[in-house]
């Protein structure tokens, strides 16, 4: 009986697995034809930006490398890219979608179905607009969603590799998890979102926890017991924040006072909130927002003359990852924190085709620097 039970299992098994992969006469990522089995993967990206261009050639190369180990495998992962960037022309000359997305895909579930109708009605899929009335519209993050849908739909994808402004977007979690498809990031940190406890969801980097234990230890180390926190105001530093006030906490860390900055911030607000800061006793500052806006923050506090003795300033990888030895220099006498990846041949040796790879396939576009997200996004596939 167990025997047959077992046999039963195997089969099912089996059965499973045939029904995720295509057999398929294609050209696989290294220009090579070959007959095997074909696992549809997509990957939403901002391919025209410097970290999409990085995240992307990192992708490639995990692929060609893994099949060049494993040549005898008949079953491969196609990876289906979609530019999360550019113009996205929907309209037809009559006014009309040619994109049509069949319900049938997701459960009756009003709410998501209402906000699904919200989100494609904003970039005119289904607007009687013209095409030229239709381009016009911000569309930001829309697309970002509608490029999953397609994927989904038009290429049946069996997961989808996305970067962490779009895990954030609980509309496409729980897309994957309506289409029971997994939607993986390789670069979100977060783990306060609810809906990054769906099944469907997958998260290939660590918590943001062990970061926060890590400034903690800092603190601790150099006495400073009363700190300030200017943050992103966006859903990820609201977590952070959630996380960090929790932890500094246990080790008698005060947090006297946190500043949440919005990205569209003009310099004027900046700069009033830095003289507010001034006004206070505290001189520790942690800043935890994106390099570009990071950037903003340390130029108008070098003007106000923050940046000088008394005055202590620590950064979380959200701005370190993206650092170099040239970019360091501006920031002279900032403390970093950063993920360590333990220095090895085969790192040294990924480091350097990667530099030339980087040459020789993105010519045309400015691509950052290779860093810890372009490791997490290669090992993740």
């Amino acid at each position: 009986m167990a025997i047959k039970s077992l046999l039963l299992f195997a089969l099912v098994f089996l059965l499973s697995l045939t029904s995720l992969v295509d057999s398929s006469n294609d050209t696989d990522e290294t220009g090579l034809s070959s007959t095997y089995s074909s696992i549809r993967i997509g990957v939403v990206l901002d391919l025209d930006s410097p970290m999409g261009a990085m995240l992307d050639l990192c992708l490639s190369m995990a692929h060609s490398d893994f099949y060049s180990v494993h040549s005898n495998y008949q079953t491969r992962l196609s990876l289906h890219r979609k530019n999360a960037k550019g113009e996205f022309g929907v309209a037809s000359a009559g006014g009309t979608s040619s994109f049509s997305l069949n319900f049938e895909l997701l459960p009756a579930v009003e709410s998501f179905r209402t906000q699904l109708m919200d989100v494609m009605s904003q970039i005119g899929l289904f607007s009687s607009k013209t095409g030229d009335e239709v381009q016009k519209q911000k569309i930001g993050k829309q697309t970002k969603n509608i490029r999953v849908l397609e994927l989904l739909k038009n290429e049946e994808v069996h997961g989808v590799l996305v970067p962490e402004s779009l895990t954030e977007s609980a509309f496409v979690v729980e897309l994957g998890a309506r289409a029971h498809v997994p939607v993986i990031s390789f670069t979100a940190e977060g783990q306060g979102f609810s809906h990054t406890k769906s099944s469907y969801f997958v998260r290939m980097s660590p918590d943001d926890l062990y970061q926060v234990k890590g400034l903690a230890a800092i603190c601790q180390q150099f006495g400073w017991h009363n700190i300030v926190v200017i943050y992103e105001d966006n859903r990820h530093g609201n977590v952070f924040m959630s996380k960090l006030n929790k932890e500094f906490q246990e080790v008698d860390i005060r947090v006297g006072y946190s500043s949440a900055v919005s990205t569209s911030a003009d310099d004027v607000y900046i700069t009033k909130e830095l003289k507010k800061l001034m006004a206070m006793q505290t001189r520790v500052f942690l800043v935890h927002m994106n390099t570009l806006l990071g950037y903003r923050l340390f130029n108008l506090a070098r003007k106000a003359g923050m940046m000088t003795e008394g005055y202590a300033w620590l950064i979380t990888d959200s701005f370190s990852n993206f650092l170099n030895s040239e970019d360091s220099s501006s920031l002279e006498g900032v403390l970093g924190i950063r993920h360590c990846v333990p220095k090895s041949k085969k790192l040294k040796d990924f480091q350097e085709r990667w530099t030339k790879n980087a040459l020789l396939m993105k010519p045309e576009i400015p691509v950052t620097d290779l860093n810890i997200y372009g490791l997490w996004a290669y090992d993740t596939v």
